[in-house]
C-alpha cells in the first residue's frame, strides 16, 4: 500500500481533463469510504502513512508548484465529492465513525497531527487557473487552490474527537474526558494564534458550532468570570482538568470569543449556540437552592447576565462587519435561535440539585417566544453604530429570565426583591457584552 499509495494510474472515465492520472491513495481512500467497521489502528496508521508521503513528496522538492495530490479537474460538491482526491481528509472522515480513534489520533497529548492538520498542512489540492487550447494542450502557470470539499474530513473527525459522539448535529451538553477537551483547548488556541478565529476556514464553522454547544457548561463560566479555574488572563492559552463532573476546558476570554466570532459568520449556527446558552442560564438558575440567601442568588444572576451579555456582544459585532447585510443575518439568527429553544434542552439535567422551582420547558417556551419576538423586531432596526451600542434584546433575554425564576419561587415579577436581582442581572449583562466587544473591536 506504501508503494502504490504513491504511484500514479489512468481511471477511465473519472476525469474530462485529457491524461488526468491520480494516486493510490486517492482510489484506496474512495474505495474506503465504501466500506465501515475498519480498525481503529488500521485508520491511524493509513492516516499516518499519507500524511508520511505528503511530508516526503514536500521535503524531495520534486515540484514546489503543486501538491502531490494535485489534480487539474475539481472532485468536490454532490456530483464529484465522491472520489477522495484529498485522502487524508477522505480518511479523516472514515475516521470520525469511530469517535475514540478520532480522539486518540488527534490527541495533542501525544501526537502533533491536531497541529499538522491546523496549522502545517498545505490543504490546496486542486491546481486552477489553467487555460486549456483546442487539442487539449495545457498552458499557463499553475495555481493551487483549495477544493470545495476542503477539511470536510477533519471537520467531522474535530467534531467526533472532542465530543465523544458521531459528527454531523448539535450535541447535549455532557461529560467529557481530558483528552477531548485538551482537544478543543489545543483547537481553539491554535486558530487564535494564527490569526484565523475571526475567519473561520471553510468547513469548520459548523462542526466548531456542534462542539461548542456540547461545552456550553465551560463557555458559560468562562464568561461569567466567577470560579477560579475559568477567570483567567483573556489571553491565556488556559488548561485542562477534571472533576466529579468529568473534565473542563478553559481558555481565555479574548480566544474563546474570537472562536465564537467566526461561528457567526454563519447566523444560525451561531443561534443554536445563543440559545443553548439561554438554556443553560435556565439550569443554573433553577438549581438555585430554596433556602440560599442573598449572595448565593446574586452571584448566580451575575454569573448568568454575564454570560448571556458576552453572547450577545458577540451578536453585536456583526453591526460594526460590512460583509453583512444586518437584517438577513438577525433573520437567520433568529431561525437557529427559534429551533434550538423549540428541541428539548440540550443539557443533561443534575439530579442532586433538586430546586424547589421548576422553570420547566413550557416556561422556557414561552420565554423563547416573548424573546424571538423582540430580536425579529430589532432585526428590522436600520444597521447603524449607534443601534450595536443599543441592542435591547439581549438584556431583555436576561430581564425575562430573572423575573420567570422569581415568579417559580413564588415571587410577584414586580415585586422589589425581584427588580433587586433584575438589576443585578441588567448591570452584569452590560459587562459581559461590553468586555466581548472589546476583545473583538478595541477601536469602539
Amino acid at each position: 500500500m506504501r508503494k502504490a499509495g504513491t504511484e500514479q494510474f489512468k481511471v477511465d472515465g473519472l476525469s474530462s481533463i485529457p491524461d488526468e492520472k491520480v494516486r493510490g491513495y486517492q482510489s484506496l481512500a474512495t474505495l474506503m469510504q465504501q466500506g465501515h467497521g475498519y480498525n481503529g489502528q488500521f485508520l491511524e496508521d493509513t492516516a499516518d502513512d499519507i500524511r508520511h508521503a505528503e511530508e516526503s513528496y514536500t521535503a524531495k522538492g520534486d515540484n514546489p508548484t503543486e501538491s502531490i495530490w494535485a489534480l487539474r479537474d475539481k472532485f468536490s460538491g454532490k456530483d464529484r465529492g465522491w472520489f477522495a482526491n484529498d485522502p487524508l481528509d477522505g480518511v479523516l472522515g472514515i475516521m470520525s465513525h469511530d469517535p475514540k480513534t478520532s480522539t486518540e489520533y488527534l490527541d495533542p497529548a501525544h501526537n502533533d497531527n491536531l497541529e499538522y492538520l491546523l496549522h502545517g498542512r498545505d490543504w490546496d489540492t486542486v491546481v486552477d487557473h489553467f487555460a486549456t487550447p483546442p487539442g487539449g494542450t495545457m498552458t499557463g502557470i499553475p495555481v493551487l487552490a483549495e477544493d470545495g470539499d476542503v477539511r470536510k474530513g477533519f471537520g467531522a473527525a474535530l467534531e467526533a474527537a472532542t465530543t465523544g459522539q458521531a459528527p454531523g448535529d448539535y450535541h447535549p451538553i455532557g461529560q467529557h474526558t481530558e483528552p477531548q477537551a485538551r482537544i478543543l483547548q489545543h483547537t481553539i488556541n491554535t486558530l487564535y494564534t494564527d490569526q484565523h478565529a475571526q475567519d473561520l476556514p471553510k468547513n469548520l464553522v459548523q462542526p466548531l458550532a456542534h462542539i461548542l454547544t456540547s461545552y456550553t457548561a465551560d463557555t458559560h463560566e468562562t464568561y461569567a468570570e466567577s470560579s477560579s479555574k475559568y477567570d483567567i488572563d483573556w489571553d491565556s492559552e488556559g488548561s485542562v482538568w477534571s472533576d466529579k463532573d468529568g473534565s473542563h476546558m478553559a481558555v481565555g476570554h479574548q480566544r474563546l470569543a474570537a472562536v465564537m466570532r467566526g461561528i457567526a459568520n454563519d447566523p444560525e449556527a451561531f443561534g443554536h449556540l445563543y440559545g443553548a446558552e439561554q438554556q443553560y442560564a435556565h439550569h443554573v438558575m433553577d438549581g438555585i437552592p430554596a433556602d440560599a440567601g442573598d449572595k448565593t442568588i446574586r452571584d448566580r444572576v451575575v454569573e448568568s447576565s454575564r454570560a448571556m451579555g458576552a453572547y450577545d456582544g458577540i451578536r453585536s459585532d456583526i453591526i460594526y462587519d460590512e460583509r453583512f447585510k444586518k437584517t438577513q443575518w438577525a433573520a437567520d439568527f433568529n431561525h437557529g435561535l427559534g429551533t434550538s429553544l423549540s428541541t428539548a434542552l440540550m443539557f443533561n439535567p443534575v439530579s442532586d440539585l433538586s430546586p424547589v422551582g421548576d422553570l420547566s420547558q413550557r416556561t422556557l417556551d414561552v420565554w423563547a417566544y416573548e424573546s424571538n419576538k423582540e430580536h425579529v423586531s430589532e432585526a428590522n432596526l436600520e444597521a447603524t453604530e449607534k443601534n450595536a451600542k443599543t441592542y435591547d434584546a439581549g438584556q431583555h433575554d436576561v430581564e425575562k429570565l430573572v423575573r420567570a425564576w422569581a415568579d417559580s419561587r413564588g415571587h410577584a415579577v414586580d415585586s422589589d426583591w425581584t427588580k433587586y436581582y433584575v438589576h443585578a442581572g441588567q448591570n452584569d449583562y452590560e459587562h459581559g457584552r461590553d468586555r466581548t466587544l472589546s476583545t473583538l473591536r478595541a477601536d469602539r
